[in-house]
């Protein structure tokens, strides 16, 4: 039972990294599966892992100077965070919390 419940939260996730610009294979499968690792145990949803995954994901685009592609997915993943604020999916603490985190280490990636 727990093994088919954490399948369906990965699958869940892969068919959400798409919406937020992340191509899986660019990213590294096996670090998404760390990553979700990680979320999975720290009790995250689903939608929250994703934006993580998304986020961390951009930081690789900036921290291998591909700026402008980690700008696209930046866009993508501020629409998709709206639309779930809005749709009560994941909550303003969560968003302020990861992204001001995220914003950080892509500022670091960027700079170097």
């Amino acid at each position: 039972m727990f093994f088919n419940r954490r399948k369906k939260f990965n699958g869940q996730v892969s068919s959400l990294l798409p919406g937020v610009g992340v191509d899986i294979n660019d990213a590294g499968t096996f670090k998404v599966l760390e990553i979700l690792d990680v979320e999975w145990q720290q009790g995250h949803n689903e939608y929250e892992a994703t934006l993580v995954v998304a986020y961390l994901y951009v930081s690789g685009l900036y921290g291998n100077g591909r700026a402008k592609e980690a700008s696209n997915v930046i866009d993508k993943i501020n629409f998709v965070e709206n639309d779930w604020l809005k749709k009560g999916i994941v909550t303003q603490q969560f968003i302020s919390t990861f992204r001001s985190n995220a914003e950080k280490l892509w500022t670091t990636k960027l700079n170097k």
